[in-house]
């Protein structure tokens, strides 16, 4: 006969297979219903407004049912509380200060070049556009689920260092259902940056460190890489600035950052 707790441990593992499959399906409609009412690609900033509010809207209403489906839920972190910004400003700066550093190296040495062609105050306004999007369809949406409950239910069940790598290979399979992730450098980026966000994730214990990395990374990449935002300029030819500023730097230097981070802040809580 087969042992009862061997299919309740099996049948826990629907929640999160749900959980992934509804948000790639979430995302995958949202984007063709954008397509066929604004058009195919980016579009202008009210369509990703929509988008962004759509997605945001529609994850947090499915998290909130699994959280009543699931009560063990409850306790993966995903509710914010007091402490919940001093971990997103230690994700956050777990990004910033790496890709700061670095990109002030290869901008010194003459390898790359940044313009804003109209003027401080468009790039301001645009760059807190950009922030504003990147949290609600991106960075909130995407961290609750991967490095939230899914990293929660993980944690419970396998070591930390499978749960990181199991939710890396999950966010990749996410980002290849919803088209985001179809070739290989695009896979390759989508490993390495949801393997850091998740040691980032290990490292403080709360999803919110991760969303604060996860945002300054969107938010400094789309408008220097993007073409939709124009107060921005990037002159990379040799994309130094692309491949070390933006993406190899903070995601290995960012986890460094953060662990030193909490470990000072451990330090000074002992004394």
């Amino acid at each position: 006969m087969t042992d009862p707790r061997q299919r309740h441990r099996g049948r826990e593992w629907v929640f999160p297979t749900a959980l992934l499959l509804i948000a790639a399906g979430i995302w995958w409609s949202v984007l063709q219903l954008s397509s066929v009412i604004f058009g195919p690609g980016y579009g202008h900033v009210l369509a990703h407004a929509v988008r962004a509010v759509s997605i945001a809207v529609a994850v947090l209403l499915v998290l909130a049912v699994l959280l009543r489906l699931h009560p063990a839920a409850r306790g993966y972190g995903l509710i914010p509380d007091r402490r919940s910004l001093r971990h997103l400003l230690a994700g956050a700066a777990g990004y910033a200060v790496p890709m700061a550093g670095v990109g002030a190296v290869v901008l010194a040495l003459g390898l790359a070049q940044i313009d804003l062609p109209d003027g401080v105050p468009a790039a301001a306004c645009q760059l807190l556009a950009v922030l504003v999007l990147v949290l609600l369809y991106e960075a909130i949406p995407e961290e609750l689920i991967f490095r939230g409950y899914l990293f929660g239910f993980l944690a419970d069940r396998v070591p930390i260092w499978a749960t990181v790598v199991i939710q890396a290979l999950a966010f990749c399979a996410f980002g290849f259902l919803i088209g985001a992730a179809r070739t290989p450098d695009r896979l390759l980026l989508f490993l390495l940056m949801s393997l850091s966000i998740g040691v980032i994730r290990a490292i403080s214990g709360s999803v919110y460190a991760a969303i604060g990395f996860h945002m300054l990374f969107q938010t400094a990449t789309q408008p220097l890489l993007g073409h939709h935002w124009t107060a921005f300029t990037l002159d990379d030819p040799d994309l130094w600035f692309t491949d070390l500023a933006f993406g190899l730097g903070p995601m290995l230097l960012g986890p460094l950052l953060v662990f030193l981070l909490y470990r000072t802040a451990a330090r000074r809580a002992r004394r």
